[in-house]
């Protein structure tokens, strides 16, 4: 930019003010140093470009103005030092290239930020904690919707919240941006909310986001609380866990209405774009388990029915097999032999190591594809083998899951049980095996039918009374006979027992095995960890072979339904119908 000749106050003090640094030259017209000065000037504004601003003014024209600086006065050099002068202006030139540089940041930041959501809102303080009332209020009304949202509390940036007003040209907080546009404040919302347009408008950001952009949204936070240290009970880790769930529930929904699956058609038949969205009830059954509900079961039974659904939509595309029936089970167990049951329990064990290795080997492929899969700048066939592994690994998750729910929700309702009942402080717990007769509790009696008069009043009533558990007695256990005999002459009025004898006591009660049955299962676990993990499939397939030679009716039976099965219904029926 040349040196531009200033000839009216006005005019500097457009430049003085305006955005980009400038560099004035106070001259005479009858000086000769001052015109190679301004040559200097003349120069180093071609060295820096639009970085700085060059004027020259006559300074007995000006003599207010050159005897008082207005606007900011950076640094000044006075007489003829072409030398100071060159190095000043080119430091004050980087230092405006830095400040834009930073400006330019902070504007990409904050683009980020308002687009980090469908729903974003700018606020002093979070969803759970706001710290004003006006956000206190909005988030009152944008709770009442149930959209997935998220916040950004500004009192923790003063960057963000002197730029965000800058930048949206709104000079007070909250703000709300549904899908990178800014919607208002809380003015705005209430008539938004008073016109019942709040809802559409702030659903608007959705109405034409893409499915796959919604659970790769959902996936994106889901990876995250994976691998996070926010505490498990804090609330940004559970809010994040209502965002995902808010996606995923989304991304369910389109995927319902369009009817993407079908139990008629095989694995084959559905598209790479599909494939990522049969993993739905599978992420949700996990965020699930990660809710704070100590004083509910509700979580638990979700979680138990987000993993049934996908184990089932995967064995109507034949991933795995079937569930074994809870009532034949028991049913076998009544009437196997003790050998049965030894190699069933090696049988579990070898399953147990494959799935480990097969779970290890999963994530090791999966980490060094998730990056590539996200941003789909992977080939399509690596994509289709990425999410295929993944069912693999989500069906095995997902059997894992609800053993250890079903054994979470007996222990949630036996402690929500005690709590309600008033148990947790005046009764001895009392375990006994699966096998055993076992007494009706006292909470199980009809109540107001017996009274007492206080210590020693107590009277019975002609009713049938159930029987109370025996008090726990203390006695002693001790190494071997030399021990017993010591601790016998120094607490004669306790039982003292040996180990051996105390196990014998209990192996005669039913409730430890005794040493010959241990004996054998620690043989078939040595026996079962010697042996490859894959020999089982190999006797699965083997045994099938028998049954086919031998003419077996059951399996006969079997082959027999599914012939009819793919008779009737062909491969792709159900696809070719939902399309039509």
């Amino acid at each position: 930019m040349p040196v531009v000749n200033v000839t009216a106050a006005e005019e500097y003090q457009k430049y003085i003010n305006g955005d980009k640094k400038t560099v004035a030259l106070f001259a005479a017209d009858w000086a000769e140093q001052c015109g190679q000065v301004k040559d200097a000037l003349e120069e180093l504004s071609k060295i820096t470009g639009e970085k700085l601003q060059f004027i020259s003014l006559n300074a007995e024209q000006f003599p207010e103005i050159s005897m008082k600086h207005q606007g900011s006065a950076v640094d000044r050099v006075d007489g003829v030092d072409v030398a100071a002068i060159t190095s000043k202006t080119r430091k004050l030139a980087e230092s405006a290239s830095s400040a834009a540089a930073t400006g330019q940041a902070l504007e990409d930041r904050l683009k980020a930020l308002i687009n980090k959501a469908p729903l974003m809102i700018f606020m002093k303080g979070d969803r759970d904690g706001p710290r004003c009332g006006f956000s206190k209020q909005l988030i009152a009304i944008v709770n009442d919707t149930n959209l997935p949202y998220e916040t950004f509390d500004i009192l923790g940036d003063e960057e963000v919240r002197q730029g965000l007003k800058t930048f949206s040209d709104w000079p007070t907080y909250p703000q709300v941006y549904v899908k990178g546009e800014l919607i208002g404040g809380l003015d705005i919302i209430k008539e938004l909310l008073a016109n019942k347009e709040l809802e559409a408008t702030l659903m608007a950001g959705g109405e034409d986001q893409k499915l796959s952009d919604i659970f790769l949204s959902g996936w994106n936070i889901f990876d995250e609380l994976e691998v996070t240290d926010l505490p498990f009970n804090g609330s940004e880790f559970q809010n994040k866990v209502k965002t995902a769930m808010g996606l995923f529930e989304q991304a369910t929904v389109i995927v319902n209405q369009v009817s993407m699956f079908s139990a008629n058609e095989m694995i084959d038949e559905v598209s790479t774009e599909s494939l990522p969205f049969m993993l739905l009830p599978y992420f949700l059954g996990k965020l699930t388990t990660k809710i704070n509900s100590p004083n509910s079961t509700q979580s638990l039974e979700l979680g138990e029915i987000y993993f049934k659904d996908h184990l089932q939509r995967c064995q109507e595309y034949e991933l795995c097999a079937a569930p074994k029936s809870h009532v034949a089970t028991q049913d076998n167990q009544s009437g196997k032999s003790e050998q049965r049951e030894l190699m069933e329990a090696a049988y579990n064990r070898n399953d147990k190591i494959a799935q480990y290795r097969r779970m290890k080997e999963i994530d090791e492929y999966m980490a060094k594809m998730r990056d590539a899969v996200k941003n789909k700048s992977a080939e399509d066939e690596d994509r289709r083998t990425f999410f295929l592994k993944y069912l693999d690994k989500s069906i095995i998750d997902s059997k894992q899951e609800l053993e250890s729910l079903g054994v979470m929700k007996q222990l949630a309702q036996m402690r929500l049980a005690r709590l309600a009942g008033g148990e947790a402080d005046n009764e001895v717990d009392s375990f006994r095996p699966s096998n055993q007769h076992q007494q009706p509790s006292a909470s199980s009696t009809s109540r107001g039918h017996g009274h007492s008069h206080g210590p020693g009043h107590h009277h019975p009533h002609h009713h049938q009374q159930a029987a109370k558990p025996k008090p726990l007695q203390p006695f002693i256990i001790t190494r071997n006979a030399t021990q017993k005999a010591v601790f016998g002459l120094g607490y004669p009025s306790l039982p003292i027992m040996t180990v051996d004898e105390f196990y014998q006591q209990r192996v005669d009660e039913g409730i430890f095995p005794d040493e010959e049955k241990v004996a054998k299962m620690n043989q078939a676990q040595a026996i079962a960890a010697a042996r490859d993990p894959n020999e089982q499939e190999d006797e699965e397939k083997a045994a099938e072979e028998l049954q086919a030679e031998e003419d077996d009716p059951e399996y006969l039976d079997r082959m027999r339904r599914m012939d009819e099965y793919k008779d009737v219904v062909r491969r792709g029926d159900g696809n070719r119908h939902n399309r039509s």
